[in-house]
């Protein structure tokens, strides 16, 4: 009887979410190669509305830069553009940029005292002279500049470098008393991807991937193929499924563990380690007010007197992320403007106090340089809002047609797909943490019924 039920589980489900399972696997793929794959971009044209440009939302502007008078330089996933105040015109300043979305997502642009202009890219930095040159090739998570020294931020060194910057020295940030926190969440995330076990592990996670959509196809092909491959197909989904089973539920439940509830709870379970550098960096800032730079990572903030000197953890500081920080500028000479995908805050750096700004805030860009009175900033889905986070239309020039014909990089719409959000513009009650859950668990059931009707495990279990 348990065995009817069970194979009634198995196939229906099964058939039920393959394209799901699919998705879920090419998709995967597809992240685990974002950098092999930063060239391919997609027509926004193509995608539900959400997607579209509108109001200089989507990361479409992340910052500004005042060059000269009627010299406004802008940045954000679609290069770097030259336009004034108002956002009157828009001219392009992309060449020397490799072709791509993903390549061209400019991190920030920043000016030293030469007054010559410098890019970071996720990929690399680069320098303006007519064109971008490129300086070097660095996995960057932040630039920021401190006079002609450009000071780059990557997952485990600051690296800073002087005119003509090629020459480039890296600092490996002491940790303060060699211990480390680690939650069980940023090791889920590592063995979900293969990237605990290096690139080999990638690549097995991809091969497992494989081996998810082969399930799916020669499942469907089992139940409505013809006679003559129904044999052959289920010979090598038994192979596969039994022999396998340990790591497709691996990858599985891994997934579930990065949404919450469960999420939350990894989160809270943390164990010590010893390490000699501080690790996951996210952002650097020189704080003229204290005389000290302001290093923040996945999950902490400290003071430095200087690279390879003192550092002191602060005892309070805003929220952080494990995707870092996409606005770490300052206020006044004590306050900074501390943003990121889950929020934005004012931070007293001398009383080491936070006010949060508004409600379901997404940051990713600031600009002090529009003709308005006080700093606006870029939210994911709204576009500009003020420092109350309220949306603003009024004083700032239409979004031009070149903006918002750009493409959406693969690697953005693969993680969209991933994680349930792609869907949303048409289940408006789906969220991705239900997406992710309900269809999670799905897939165990599917797999761990799979293997109760497995022929060796009946034939065992008689």
């Amino acid at each position: 009887m348990k065995k009817k039920v069970f194979r009634k589980w198995h196939k229906w489900l099964g058939l039920g979410i393959a394209i799901i399972i699919v998705f879920f696997s090419i998709t995967g793929i597809i992240l685990n190669h974002r950098k092999a794959l930063a060239s391919q971009d997609i027509n926004r044209t193509y995608l539900p509305e959400s997607y579209n440009i509108n109001n200089y939302n989507n990361g479409i502007v992340r910052g500004t830069l005042v060059r000269s008078a009627h010299n406004v330089i802008v940045w954000g996933n679609a290069g770097v553009w030259q336009t004034d105040s108002h956002f009157s015109f828009f001219k392009s300043m992309n060449k020397g940029l490799p072709e791509g979305a993903d390549n061209r997502d400019i991190l920030t642009v920043t000016m030293n005292q030469h007054r010559q202009l410098l890019a970071a890219s996720s990929w690399a930095l680069y320098i303006w002279k007519n064109e971008w040159i490129r300086l070097r090739d660095i996995p960057i998570r932040d630039m920021t500049i401190k006079g002609n020294m450009v000071v780059v931020v990557s997952e485990d060194s600051v690296i800073t470098s002087l005119p003509p910057y090629n020459h480039f020295t890296y600092y490996s940030i002491k940790n303060p008393n060699k211990d480390v926190k680690v939650n069980l969440f940023s090791i889920a995330m590592k063995m979900h991807t293969g990237e605990i076990n290096g690139s080999l592990g990638v690549y097995f996670i991809d091969f497992i991937a494989i081996v998810l959509i082969t399930l799916t196809i020669t499942g469907i092909l089992f139940s409505f193929g013809k006679k003559r491959i129904k044999k052959t197909v289920l010979k090598w989904h038994n192979i596969l499924g039994l022999w396998l089973i340990l790591f497709t539920l691996k990858i599985v439940i891994t997934g579930l563990c990065l949404r919450d509830p469960l999420a939350g709870l990894l989160r809270n379970v943390t164990y010590h380690t010893y390490s000699e550098n501080i690790k996951d960096l996210r952002a650097i800032r020189w704080n003229a007010y204290a005389g000290k730079w302001m290093l923040a990572t996945s999950q902490s903030m400290f003071w430095l007197d200087k690279l390879d000197g003192n550092v002191k953890k602060m005892n309070r500081h805003p929220k952080l992320t494990s995707m870092g920080l996409n606005v770490f500028e300052p206020i006044d000479s004590t306050k900074w403007l501390v943003g990121s995908l889950k929020g934005a805050y004012i931070y007293d750096t001398e009383n080491e106090v936070t006010k949060n700004i508004g409600k379901n805030i997404a940051v990713v860009g600031f600009s002090k340089d529009l003709n308005r009175n006080h700093y606006i900033l870029f939210d994911k889905r709204k576009g500009i809002i003020d420092n109350h986070g309220k949306e603003i239309s009024k004083g700032v020039g239409e979004i031009p047609e070149t903006l918002k014909e750009q493409g959406m990089p693969l690697w953005n719409l693969a993680l969209e797909i991933h994680v349930g959000r792609f869907f949303t513009n048409w289940m408006k009650g789906l969220f991705s943490t239900v997406y992710v859950n309900v269809f999670g668990i799905l897939i165990v059931i599917i797999l761990l019924t799979g293997l109760f009707i497995h022929p060796k495990i009946i034939r065992k279990r008689k």
